[in-house]
């Protein structure tokens, strides 16, 4: 199992990455965030269209992780299996976010072709390690979700 959340976590991984690039590049990240890297009040379509569009990204990667560990590692995994599975998948693709494209890119390195601010969510890592912990609740509830499509899907 753990094979199989770390292959389907890099290839998450990078599925993310290009999304986050594309997303950058539209310049669509304005209408999601403010200088300051707060959530903006107000959502045009713009911003809900991308949040939905990583909402589907998300658990189609993790679905087809689960799926992926029914033909593979385990006949019929069990709920709690299938669970974990999720989550460690998301877990996966969720520190990647933290510690190589928030520290890494944004804190550490702060490339001057992403016109990225001076301000504390662009500078010190504490904003993106408390959006870390507040995004495990998201990966729990997705993990579940995910858990009940597979079900239902076998």
């Amino acid at each position: 199992m753990i094979e199989n959340m770390l292959i389907v976590g890099a290839i998450g991984s990078g599925l993310f990455t290009c999304f986050l690039a594309l997303f950058a590049i539209s310049g669509w990240v304005k209408y999601l965030r403010d200088e300051a890297g707060r959530f903006q009040k107000k959502w045009n379509w713009k911003a809900v269209s991308s949040v939905f569009i990583f909402i589907v990204l998300l658990l189609g990667i993790l679905l087809w992780g689960n799926n992926r560990l029914g033909l593979y590692y385990m006949d019929n995994p069990t709920s709690i299996a299938l669970f974990l599975n999720a989550f460690g998948i998301f877990f996966f693709i969720h520190l990647f976010d933290l510690i190589i494209i928030d520290y890494f890119l944004i804190v550490k390195w702060h490339p001057k072709f992403l016109n990225l601010p001076d301000t504390e969510y662009y500078t010190t890592i504490k904003p993106h390690f408390i959006g870390f912990v507040r995004g495990l609740p998201f990966g729990i509830i997705g993990s579940i979700l995910a858990t009940a499509i597979s079900i239902i899907m076998t």
